[in-house]
């Protein structure tokens, strides 16, 4: 899937100037322009690319190795981007009053506050995580 927006933008290019001629005598006929062809065939392509390959638009290509302390508290929510597919780094994108900031996920006060998150998910939908304690505690009886 190395298909990129130019690649696709090449090849509608070659195919519209092999049959332009033709429709575009038709097309100044009706009062359209070539500006106004090629303005619509661009928007086309945008549109087309973007659905084919939506995470390659949002991808992070850069993460910060280091986070300063209080934003983990202003979190709204957090994804995981994988180094596999589309997106070449492996990154945790932190989403913060409509922003996102893409950091390393070897940051150990990322990994601690994800953990500390993923516990609290689990306690909302009602799965209860079993502690070493009460592991012990099943041992024993």
């Amino acid at each position: 899937m190395g298909v990129t927006l130019v690649t696709v933008f090449a090849i509608l290019t070659v195919a519209v100037s092999q049959t332009s001629e033709i429709y575009l005598q038709h097309l100044e006929g009706m009062g359209v322009t070539l500006v106004t062809v090629f303005a619509i065939l661009t928007v086309a392509v945008s549109q087309t690319s973007e659905t084919l390959f939506p995470g390659a638009f949002s991808c992070c290509t850069k993460i910060s190795d280091e986070i300063p302390k209080g934003i983990l508290r202003r979190v709204e929510r957090f994804d995981i981007q994988k180094a596999d597919g589309l997106c070449h780094l492996e990154a945790v994108i932190l989403y913060i009053e409509g922003r996102k900031f893409c950091v390393s996920p070897r940051i150990r006060r990322v990994k601690k506050w994800m953990k500390k998150k993923m516990f609290k998910i689990h306690r909302k939908n009602g799965r209860r995580q079993r502690t070493k304690i009460k592991k012990k505690r099943e041992k024993k009886q």
